[in-house]
């Protein structure tokens, strides 16, 4: 990916800082919760107040936070505008 595709993609997260996300992972799972905060270098992003995606609704997670790295999240979509 480009430079100036790399920087787009990061103001995308910048602009949706403190708004409802919801996170695939590799192994299957889906999270929701707010981001919070994430890392340009190895594109981990860090989301509070999280409920698991299950087929039965949302479960809320265990712990205040989850941190996830980049390597382990294979979609990200943002639910706010």
């Amino acid at each position: 990916m480009p430079n100036e595709e790399k920087e787009v993609f990061w103001q995308i997260f910048e602009s949706n800082i403190n708004k409802l996300v919801e996170v695939h992972t590799f192994d299957g799972k889906s999270y929701q919760g707010t981001l919070k905060s994430y890392e340009k270098k190895h594109g981990g992003i860090y989301i509070e107040r999280v409920k698991e995606v299950t087929d039965n609704g949302l479960k809320p997670a265990s712990g205040v936070g989850i941190s996830f790295r980049g390597q382990n999240v294979c979609r990200v979509v943002f639910l706010e505008r």
